[in-house]
């Protein structure tokens, strides 16, 4: 398994080719997300997971199980299944159910290190899109983002931060931690060590 995400990885630093990167369906959204953000940096890793999971080309590899679903009473998510979960408003039906949602404190500090940045007063960004400039400020943030960012306070709220037992874990996990971003690894770990 380790050396499937090595290949993986290799496969991604010798493409260059950013959109065809992003249209492969055969590699997942953490592994892209890792690829375009090329660091662990928190407030990076949240933007990248959000803009992903918002591309359609990007998150053609995600797939939704049909029949029989598992109710289960908590699940452990990542930043990837918290933004999935505010995006599509599925955060609503898990609050209401009461289920125990967990996450990490580094999936807790990546979320906070971006709600603070998008939301400071003084946010300002500028991006190019077919060689045009555009500039983004706190203006745009509260029309456009308003309510995913609301989605996003309302599920944090009810996420309990919870830290790993300590535990012998498997050396995939430990051999993953350069691979993927801290939020992801914390996210295993925290699965593998609290069963």
């Amino acid at each position: 398994a380790y050396e499937d995400f090595v290949k993986m990885m290799q496969k991604l630093d010798k493409n260059d080719n950013t959109s065809e990167l992003i249209e492969d369906p055969e590699i997942p959204l953490y592994l892209k997300g890792r690829k375009l953000t090329g660091s662990h940096v928190s407030g990076d890793e949240f933007e990248t997971a959000h803009r992903l999971l918002l591309n359609p080309f990007a998150n053609k590899c995600l797939t939704v199980s049909g029949g029989d679903s598992l109710v289960s009473e908590s699940m452990i998510i990542d930043v990837y299944g918290f933004i999935y979960l505010c995006l599509t408003g599925l955060y609503e039906s898990v609050i209401a159910s009461k289920i125990a949602v967990y996450i990490t404190c580094e999936t807790d500090s990546t979320i906070e290190l971006w709600i603070n940045n998008i939301t400071h007063e003084d946010f300002n960004r500028v991006s190019e899109d077919n060689g045009q400039l555009t500039g983004i400020g706190s203006e745009f943030v509260n029309h456009e983002l308003g309510d995913f960012i609301d989605n996003v306070e309302k599920l944090r709220s009810h996420s309990k931060i919870e830290a790993p037992n300590i535990h012998d874990l498997p050396t995939i996990v430990s051999q993953m931690d350069s691979l993927i971003s801290s939020s992801i690894v914390s996210s295993i770990r925290l699965s593998v060590a609290n069963d």
